[in-house]
């Protein structure tokens, strides 16, 4: 999957929750850091959300950022990332 699709599909699971600018804003600073570019593999993607996830706590308690993580992993595997 191209690292648009996933910041697509990732941006649209954390909206409703920390809107949209934020969402799109974090998604775009983790793939910074973590140097994702072109087709990220499977590990890395995992390790973006995971990395989301913590940024997630902050704003919506860890209660509310598991459900997200997990909306994520399965909106990307529903999009043929493979765990």
């Amino acid at each position: 999957m191209a690292l648009e699709e996933a910041v697509k599909i990732l941006v649209e699971a954390m909206t409703p929750y920390i809107g949209g600018h934020m969402a799109h804003a974090a998604v775009q600073s983790h793939c910074e850091k973590l140097k994702l570019s072109g087709t990220p593999s499977a590990a890395q993607l995992d390790d973006l959300v995971t990395r989301l996830g913590v940024g997630l706590n902050i704003f919506v308690g860890k209660e509310k950022s598991s459900k997200v993580v997990a909306e994520m992993k399965s909106a990307l595997g529903a999009k043929g990332v493979e765990r």
